[in-house]
């Protein structure tokens, strides 16, 4: 059953004044003719005749519209419900006039206007349906049109609702596909420690813990703000750190004013990891530098490392590994086009991974800086 929108009262409002302005217009077309025909007139009786016909009409479209409802004409129904239709006009039409005629001859005496006449029953009754079945089409036309516009409407809507349950199915697939990769090589980088130091390795289970049962209760949220993103980091560079002691240094050097500015969930932790991972091979010092800001209305997150970097175009890395691709797709899924990712080789030596997402605070700020 076709759900039935409510008339708001402004809708009713806008409706009531059509049939009035029709009613107006109708009196100076009658009005305007008779001067350009140099005969009298009668304007009382010409306001009366013609707003008592609008608002006799106004009465009627309720039920009209209730049949257009209840009986829909489309392409497939269309060889049963013209007849129907010319049908339904003919009974419209005979209604409204006998409402008009009832209307008509009980106000005329009350407002001192004589004896409503109706003139020549056969001729008038003829001109009178004419006019009124040419306003059931006319009516029929533009709830026609409203509806095809309302339907429009809704495709659209369906389509960007399904649109957007594809996409986020498609970033929990690859949210999915990310984290077995985290926990295989964290659980690689435990057992590794677990010969070598205990207290450390029983340290980076408690963090994994952590760790895991803040992703389990997650509720796939795909954008989280940075702060809770940064607490996520730490765990995980306890861990790191816990492994690889003295030997690697992660420092944040966060704007203040980008707490609260929401990013993918889980971003940092791979451009982490791909750090640690490409900068510590010759067993020398590694040192991480996680750094964000906020530039013209967009969010900025650069991870630097002091590695070898990478030899030829750095945005060839983006093709291969699970980590720096699956990065950049869930940032394609995410903003489209408006996004930024890349990484360049630093003067001084290591590598620079950059993420540009538009600024987007908790509490609904979005734009350019003010």
């Amino acid at each position: 059953m076709e759900h039935v929108r409510r008339i708001r009262p402004i809708e009713r409002l806008l409706i009531f004044l059509i049939f009035t302005c029709f009613g107006f217009w109708n009196v100076g077309v009658i009005i305007t003719g008779k001067l350009a025909s140099n005969e009298p007139f009668d304007i009382k009786h010409n306001i009366l005749d013609e707003m008592t016909a609008a608002y006799c009409g106004l009465g009627l479209l309720p039920i009209l519209l209730w049949f257009f409802r209840r009986f829909p004409l489309g392409r497939k129904n269309a060889a049963s419900h013209i007849p129907l239709y010319i049908g339904a006009s003919l009974v419209y039409a005979g209604i409204w006039i006998s409402l008009i005629y009832l209307t008509r001859s009980l106000l005329y005496p009350l407002l001192d206007q004589g004896t409503y006449r109706f003139g020549r029953f056969q001729y008038q009754y003829v001109m009178e349906n004419l006019k009124m079945m040419t306003a059931f089409w006319a009516i029929y036309g533009v709830t026609a049109y409203f509806k095809a516009a309302r339907g429009r409407e809704q495709e659209k809507v369906r389509a960007s609702q399904l649109e957007e349950r594809l996409t986020r199915a498609r970033l929990q697939a690859l949210q999915a596909q990310l984290h077995p990769h985290f926990l295989f090589n964290t659980l690689n980088a435990v057992s590794s420690a677990m010969y070598e130091d205990v207290d450390a390795a029983d340290r980076m289970l408690a963090n994994l813990s952590d760790l895991l049962r803040i992703t389990l209760t997650s509720d796939g949220r795909t954008e989280h703000t940075l702060e809770d993103e940064l607490k996520i980091m730490g765990l995980y560079v306890e861990i790191m750190q816990a492994r690889f002691g003295d030997s690697l240094s992660i420092r944040q050097e966060i704007a203040a004013d980008t707490l609260h500015a929401r990013v993918p969930s889980f971003i940092l932790q791979p451009l982490v990891e791909n750090a640690i991972n490409h900068s510590g091979k010759d067993d020398h010092r590694v040192e991480i530098i996680i750094r964000t800001e906020r530039e013209s209305g967009r969010l900025i997150i650069r991870v630097l490392d002091n590695g070898p970097g990478i030899p030829g175009d750095p945005g060839d890395a983006l093709k291969g590994g699970i980590g720096l691709s699956n990065t950049a797709e869930r940032l394609e899924k995410l903003y489209g086009g408006d996004q930024d990712f890349y990484l360049s080789n630093r003067d001084e030596g290591g590598l620079m991974v950059a993420i540009e997402i538009p600024w987007r605070s908790s509490s609904g700020e979005s734009g350019r800086d003010g």
